[in-house]
């Protein structure tokens, strides 16, 4: 789905994905305007606020900042974000992406409902991790988020749980659909430093 545009007219959002930005730009002042510029100035804990305005302020800060600046905000979104405490290892991690999102996520009082094991939830965004080899995964972004938010996203996850700093290295697949364009999707090669054992994970195991 195209960037910046809500997943529908009762699309949510949580206090977390607010504060992200007001953590994630340097400049308090400006990040502070624009978020008072839609409402969305003082979050407050266990409230949700409307995906588009949130998503509108992202897009003024695109247009505003390095794309670094969006980077930053998903970094700061995947250390403040509502995560399963089934969370035990980076992969797993990485695995419950999707899930993390639909905890973030609302739609009139009630999460994002959990796709099917294996099939995408196109109507209301998603995240698909799939391992190649030991050595490197995917990660598909179907979701109303700009790239370099969920480059950031990702990244982040991988701080929060990895064993390590640096345990990965994300790198936008540029031979894949860009949401730069007007594509549905983007996607993110998950470079492991230290190569993973075990079986093949894919989204939903």
């Amino acid at each position: 789905m195209p960037a910046f545009t809500a997943t529908g007219p009762n699309a949510l959002v949580n206090c977390e994905s607010v504060r992200s930005i007001i953590d994630g730009i340097s400049f308090k002042s400006k990040a502070m305007d624009i978020l008072s510029k839609y409402g969305l100035a003082r979050p407050r804990p266990g409230k949700w606020y409307s995906q588009q305005l949130w998503l509108n302020a992202i897009k003024e800060i695109s247009d505003r900042f390095l794309p670094s600046t969006l980077c930053a905000i998903g970094l700061e979104f995947a250390a403040k974000a509502r995560v399963s405490p089934e969370i035990g290892s980076l992969e797993s991690a990485l695995v419950m992406m999707d899930e993390i999102y639909r905890m973030n996520n609302n739609t009139k009082g009630t999460a994002v409902a959990k796709p099917c094991r294996g099939v995408p939830n196109g109507s209301h965004g998603h995240y698909c991790y799939s391992r190649k080899n030991c050595d490197e995964a995917a990660m598909l972004c179907q979701n109303p988020n700009p790239c370099e938010f969920d480059r950031g996203f990702i990244e982040g996850i991988a701080k929060r749980f990895g064993p390590a700093r640096g345990s990965v290295h994300i790198v936008h697949d540029d031979e894949a659909e860009c949401r730069k364009t007007g594509a549905e999707s983007c996607t993110y090669k998950i470079l492991y430093r230290q190569p993973i054992k075990g079986g093949f994970h894919g989204h939903g195991d």
